[in-house]
């Protein structure tokens, strides 16, 4: 005898379920402990401030995340979004995509894309060091110093 399974649509509707759940909570936690002044924004200050208190700790490390570690997160939004300030709702749609762990395709896919930008700032480079030489010659100057960045190890294909 076996038992019913939950469909594909029943198992996508409890996620969805428990991801507004999960988006609310954590809205409610960042209303409740954060500091903003009604901008309903975080920096690097009230962020930190907001993971030393209990509940936010509580909240991430029910979730798997340690608060380092959610720390670096918040730190590289920061970073990748170019800003000193992040609002909520961004941080809590971030925080609501980070449902489980990498799976091997999604480390594979990271690691095709960092080849690829690996190329593309090789050949950056390259095209630096060429248009440097034609440069050089233009002006007269001494090759020789020029002619080292070309053997640079950063400059290989790896």
């Amino acid at each position: 005898m076996s038992l019913a399974q939950p469909t594909l649509q029943e198992q996508v509707a409890v996620q969805m379920e428990q991801d507004l759940n999960d988006a609310t909570e954590l809205s409610g936690l960042l209303h409740t402990f954060v500091k903003h002044g009604n901008t309903r924004t975080l920096t690097r200050e009230t962020f930190d401030n907001f993971l030393d208190e209990g509940h936010a700790h509580a909240y991430f490390e029910a979730r798997g995340l340690s608060p380092a570690t959610t720390g670096k997160f918040f730190h590289l939004l920061l970073d990748v979004h170019k800003t000193r300030v992040l609002s909520f709702k961004t941080f809590i749609s971030a925080c609501m995509r980070l449902d489980s762990a990498a799976s091997t395709m999604d480390v594979h896919v990271l690691h095709l894309e960092m080849k690829a930008m690996h190329m593309t700032s090789c050949h950056f480079q390259k095209e630096i060091v060429t248009r440097v030489n034609a440069l050089a010659v233009l002006a007269g100057v001494n090759k020789a110093g020029i002619e080292s960045l070309e053997q640079c190890a950063l400059l290989s294909p790896h």
